[in-house]
């Protein structure tokens, strides 16, 4: 499997949990965080975890 460095952005205390439950775990951070992201995707594309969402437009103002 290819792997690719992304920048997610997660706020400190998400960070930390993850740190310190890899840590008791024993395993590499990121691939504590690829297993729980496999699975959260899983879990959306099998139906059984529904995020919800809200539309949002973003648009370029002209300050003219």
């Amino acid at each position: 499997m290819a792997r690719i460095t992304r920048t997610w952005l997660v706020d400190e205390e998400q960070a930390k949990v993850i740190a310190r439950l890899a840590d008791s775990l024993n395993v590499n951070h990121s691939r504590l965080v690829r297993y729980l992201l496999t699975f959260a995707l899983r879990e959306i594309a099998e139906g059984r975890l529904v995020l919800r969402t809200r539309p949002a437009r973003y648009e370029v103002i002209d300050n003219e």
